[in-house]
């Protein structure tokens, strides 16, 4: 889906018409999917749960019987892989300078002293600090950002409008931007988390079945 061609201004001129209303829709349907994923990993009741899981052995009775149940309660290795792919895309895929713009011209749409008061030399220097925030970072410092990706960008946009009521600084918006990021970071390592959780169980449901002389293990079995 294309972007709206009145959107790659920076710093508005006039009040949303209906088309730039449905730009919004169209950025939350291209990059806005991830972020109940990242509310849902990075939520309280969750942290708690998977704080509370460890590796199981396969040589303890209790432990089998809990791998059973790991397996019933997290999700998916498929769906946990196609969330940590959606995780990574919104972590390490820079945004295009017309999605920055796109991204940046609307939240500054979205407040309206901001609206009415942002220059486009404003907007061009946002733009340009926003594209360019990880130049001087060294590109052997792990994690490796090269960039704010479009939902990144969109997310902390959606975050600045709850929080900011004129127009924000260039620092403000870098600074939310980085702050959404490190969300998304966390969720994607909590996915990797699951992942490994999840190849465990299923390591010691395979040793067991293994010392009762089952066949291979099928995702769908219940071996004991």
């Amino acid at each position: 889906m294309n972007l709206p061609e009145n959107v790659t201004r920076i710093a508005p001129s006039k009040p949303k018409s209906a088309r730039e209303k449905s730009a919004i829709a169209v950025l939350q349907d291209r990059f806005g999917g991830v972020a109940q994923l990242v509310a849902h990993r990075n939520g309280q009741l969750f942290r708690a749960d998977l704080s509370q899981m460890t590796e199981l052995s396969s040589c303890y009775a209790r432990d089998r019987e809990r791998a059973l149940g790991r397996l019933e309660k997290i999700p998916s290795r498929e769906l946990l892989e196609e969330q940590h792919e959606a995780l990574r895309a919104a972590l390490y895929e820079p945004a295009s300078e017309r999605e920055a713009r796109a991204i940046l011209g609307l939240m500054l749409e979205g407040i309206p002293a901001a609206a009415s008061g942002a220059t486009q030399s404003y907007g061009d220097a946002l733009a340009f600090a926003v594209i360019h925030a990880d130049d001087d970072r060294d590109p052997e410092t792990y994690p490796h950002w090269r960039g704010f990706s479009a939902a990144v960008l969109f997310a902390a946009t959606r975050r600045i409008w709850t929080t900011t009521t004129f127009t924000p600084s260039i620092a403000e918006v870098i600074k939310t931007a980085r702050e959404v990021r490190a969300d998304y970071y966390a969720a994607l390592a909590r996915t990797n988390r699951l992942l490994e959780l999840r190849a465990n169980a299923r390591d010691v449901i395979a040793d067991t079945r293994r010392w009762i002389g089952a066949d291979d293990l099928h995702e769908d079995d219940e071996p004991f």
